[in-house]
C-alpha cells in the first residue's frame, strides 16, 4: 500500500474517531486493530519496531480502519439510496435507541436492511452492538461475540461453577455491562440481524436478556417472516417454539414496506442514467435491490473500464439475455 493512501486512511479514520468521541481503545475494540497500532497510525507513524528494527505496520490494519471509517480506497460503482425501506429501518432504529425500546423488524430478503444497519452503526458507533447470525452459529458463538464487542472478559473465570454455569455467568456479565453503560448516560442498543437463523437456544437467550435489560438497553431483531414462524413454530415441524419471546416483541413489530419495482427502482435508474428499455428489462429480471445490485454494479464497472455508455444491447450481451424483447 502506498504511503499517500496510508496517510489518507489515517487522516480519515482519525477524523471519524474524533467526531464520534471515540478513544483509541474504542477504535481498537470496534475494528480489531491493536490499540498501539491505532495510536501510531493516527499519529502518522506507519512503522513498528520489531527486535530493534523498524517494520511497516501491515496493510491489513489500514484496510480494517478504512472499512470501519468509510474511507474510500478505490472507485465505487454503487451508492446507498435513501429508499422508502431504508428510511423505515433507520427511523425504527433511531426511535429504539433514543427511547430504549425494542422492536422486531420483518423484511423480505434483498430489501436493503443490511445497508441501512451499516449506515446506522456508522452514525452511532459507540454503544451500538451488532450481531449477524448465520446458520452455523451456536449459543456460545453469539455470547462470546457479544462479550467481545462489549469488552467483557469471559476467558478468565475459573472454578467448578464455570463448568456448570459458564454460559449463565457470561450472560450475567454482558447484562451487567449493558446496564452499566446505561447508568453512565449511554444509549446502548443491541441489533441482532438475520434472526431467522437463530436456533431455539438463541431465541431463549434473547428472551432471558430482554427480561434483564428491558428499559435499559434496546434490542432490535431483524429477520425475514421466517423469524416469526420459528418463534411460534407455525409449520409444526418440531415441538420447539417460544411464543413468550414473540409476545415481548409483538407490539414493536415493524413490517417493512414491500418493494414496488416501478416506484422504488426509479431513483437508481435516474442516478445511473438507465435507458427506458433497460429499465423495463431490469424490472422483469430483478425482484429486489439486492438483485438489482447484482446485475448493475458489475455492468457499470465494466462500462467505466471500457469508457463506454451503458445500453440495453451491451447489458444483454454481458448477461447473455435474449428473452423479454419488445
Amino acid at each position: 500500500m502506498q504511503t499517500e493512501l496510508k496517510k489518507q486512511i489515517a487522516s480519515g479514520a482519525a477524523a471519524y474517531a474524533k467526531e464520534k468521541k471515540l478513544s483509541n481503545n474504542d477504535v481498537a475494540r470496534l475494528t480489531g486493530v491493536n490499540a498501539g497500532y491505532v495510536s501510531q497510525i493516527f499519529n502518522g507513524k506507519f512503522e513498528n519496531e520489531v527486535n530493534g528494527k523498524p517494520t511497516p505496520i501491515g496493510d491489513t490494519h489500514f484496510h480494517k480502519l478504512a472499512i470501519w471509517a468509510g474511507v474510500l480506497t478505490k472507485k465505487t460503482y454503487w451508492h446507498i439510496e435513501p429508499t422508502r425501506q431504508f428510511q423505515e429501518i433507520i427511523t425504527t432504529l433511531e426511535e429504539c435507541k433514543q427511547e430504549g425500546t425494542t422492536a422486531m423488524v420483518i423484511a423480505a430478503t434483498g430489501i436493503g436492511k443490511t445497508h441501512a444497519i451499516d449506515a446506522f452503526v456508522k452514525k452511532h458507533p459507540l454503544h451500538t452492538y451488532r450481531i449477524t447470525v448465520n446458520s452455523l452459529y451456536k449459543l456460545t458463538d453469539v455470547i462470546n461475540e457479544l462479550a467481545d464487542k462489549l469488552g467483557v472478559d469471559v476467558q478468565h473465570v475459573t472454578g467448578k461453577r464455570v463448568a456448570d454455569y459458564s454460559l449463565k455467568i457470561r450472560m450475567d456479565k454482558i447484562a451487567a455491562k449493558l446496564i452499566e453503560i446505561k447508568h453512565a448516560g449511554g444509549e446502548p442498543i443491541l441489533i441482532i440481524d438475520e434472526g431467522e437463523n437463530m436456533e431455539i437456544s438463541l431465541l431463549k437467550m434473547t428472551k432471558g436478556l430482554f427480561d434483564i435489560i428491558k428499559g435499559l438497553c434496546s434490542i432490535v431483531l431483524f429477520g425475514t417472516p421466517k423469524l416469526v414462524t420459528n418463534m411460534l413454530n407455525t409449520t409444526g415441524r418440531n415441538r420447539n417454539s417460544i411464543p413468550e419471546l414473540y409476545r415481548r416483541f409483538k407490539a414493536g413489530q415493524k413490517n417493512i414496506t414491500a418493494i414496488n419495482k416501478a416506484q422504488d427502482f426509479a431513483p437508481f435508474f435516474t442516478k445511473y442514467k438507465i435507458e427506458k428499455g433497460l429499465q423495463k428489462l431490469l424490472c422483469i429480471l430483478c425482484e429486489n435491490y439486492g438483485e438489482l445490485y447484482d446485475y448493475l454494479q458489475p455492468t457499470l464497472k465494466e462500462c467505466d473500464e471500457k469508457d463506454m455508455q451503458l445500453t440495453e444491447d451491451f447489458f444483454r450481451i454481458k448477461w447473455n439475455i435474449t428473452a423479454y424483447k419488445n
